[in-house]
């Protein structure tokens, strides 16, 4: 189950914006505000590695009505960094 900490400065660092809120289980999940907030995060994958936990996802409540969540992960395998972006509608 996932609890809430204070972030880590390499999470801060690599995320470059500042979260509502910050949980950890296995992985971060990282509360923004609103959508546009995440939308225009720009991670700077090389300091994310520096995390102990497994991954990142980063999320906030979709801008249109209904239930939508827009999340972005970033997946850390070896030396490869693939960030991925999407929206997901309930």
């Amino acid at each position: 189950m996932p609890e809430p900490i204070d972030a880590p400065a390499a999470l801060l660092d690599g995320l470059g914006a500042e979260p509502k809120a910050v949980l950890a289980a296995f992985d971060y999940i990282v509360v923004f505000e609103n959508e546009a907030q995440v939308r225009a995060l720009t991670p700077d994958c090389a300091k994310l590695p520096e995390l102990d936990n497994r991954g990142v996802v980063v999320t906030a409540p979709g801008d249109d009505a209904g239930c939508e969540v827009v999340g972005d992960r970033v997946i850390l395998t070896g030396d490869a960094v693939d960030y991925l972006q999407g929206t997901i509608k309930v």
